[in-house]
């Protein structure tokens, strides 16, 4: 195991981990061998204050309540909770493309779960203005104000119904603001990014610096079910994507869905963190070796340290899935030129319903899905 930094009393300690969702595993599975999967994290959680968890899929009670949109819609058994809570998790992050999947009732069950555990949680609640409500964490006379959004996909809450707290620049630096009066720390945990993608995007690196010049100490950010790079910017730690902590899923997917990272951060004077690299599977999480993540790292960190070749790793990205970005604001089967001039004269009646209006949808309010087809659009036109 791998050495922690020395937890020092006056200070803060936390261990943030990434996305779980036990979709791809049996619920008894789940119940009979989380203490074996999470072994690992059990001690670790021992040893700091306070332990995050990013949770993906919200509570199903008696049976799915899926709603409407494009891509899957996750949900986990009630038993989930608990067994999070057994191996020493205590905060759970809830701003997240999935939180809102079984609708009204999946954010109700989901609250309800984690106030009979007794589980602090943030970024998503059964109103807006709960949702967006900062979560301020108090030990030994020091506190951390954690504020969790997500970007804008199908999960955000409204004035109609919960769930997340929107990714709003205008509502994040009043809240920063907010909780600089209240807590001694303030950490801004972000749900976004493009899923299998190494890096931050451009804007995301602006934004993230923007949170740290409002008066952010520490930013992190998941959702891309991949390791991203970290740097530190104005003495203040920003890690651009944790990877997937506990997501087995039942399908083909690449190697880089079962590797991650937990930051764990100790907030005094000085913010001192650590990494901890692991792999993980249906029956555990295991440590990898340190040199090695560490060598993998190096790689995703170098171009964050400029913004030159942050830019054009972006451009490289968004070129290399041209030709599937140029199709995704038509519906699926408008893919050749013969559909595409039909539809232009109006010869195909209503192109714009089900999946595929939704599918839209997300790609035009999603910050990165947006940005990934601006970038690509301008790099076409010149």
């Amino acid at each position: 195991m791998f050495q922690i930094i020395e937890v020092n009393s006056m200070g803060l300690s936390l261990l943030v981990c990434g996305d779980v969702a036990p979709i791809g595993v049996s619920p008894l599975f789940f119940q009979e061998k989380g203490g074996i999967i999470f072994e690992v994290f059990e001690s670790l959680n021992k040893q700091v204050d306070f332990s995050i968890v990013n949770l993906e899929a919200p509570v199903v009670e008696l049976q799915p309540t899926p709603i409407k949109k494009s891509g899957p819609c996750l949900g986990v058994d009630p038993s989930t909770i608990k067994i999070l809570k057994n191996v020493g998790f205590n905060v759970f992050t809830l701003a997240n493309n999935h939180f809102f999947d079984q609708g009204q009732e999946g954010v109700e069950n989901t609250i309800n779960k984690c106030r009979e555990e007794c589980i602090n949680t943030v970024g998503g609640e059964c109103s807006f203005q709960q949702a967006r409500k900062p979560l301020i964490l108090e030990k030994a006379n020091k506190s951390v104000a954690i504020i969790n959004a997500c970007e804008n996909e199908f999960s955000i809450a409204n004035q109609e119904h919960g769930g997340c707290n929107p990714l709003d620049l205008i509502n994040i630096t009043n809240d920063i603001f907010s909780v600089k009066d209240n807590a001694d720390y303030v950490v801004v945990i972000i749900h976004g990014g493009i899923e299998q993608y190494h890096y931050p995007t451009p804007r995301m690196k602006r934004l993230y610096h923007h949170f740290v010049d409002l008066g952010a100490d520490v930013v992190i950010n998941h959702h891309q079910h991949c390791i991203n790079g970290y740097e530190v910017y104005n003495e203040k730690p920003i890690f651009y994507g944790l990877g997937n902590f506990y997501f087995p899923w039942n399908g083909i997917r690449p190697d880089s869905w079962c590797y991650g990272y937990a930051v764990r951060l100790l907030l005094d004077e000085q913010i001192k963190f650590e990494l901890i690299p692991y792999k993980q599977t249906a029956e555990a999480i295991t440590l990898r070796d340190k040199a090695e993540f560490e060598e993998e790292l190096a790689q995703y960190n170098l171009p964050i340290q400029s913004d030159q070749l942050l830019q054009q790793q972006f451009d490289k990205y968004v070129m290399d899935r041209a030709k599937v970005l140029k199709t995704q604001l038509l519906p699926s089967f408008l893919t050749g030129k013969y559909f595409s001039a039909m539809a232009r004269h109006g010869w195909l009646g209503e192109l714009y319903k089900g999946k595929d209006l939704y599918s839209i949808k997300n790609k035009l309010t999603c910050e990165s899905h947006y940005e990934t087809l601006k970038q690509l659009f301008t790099l076409l036109a010149k």
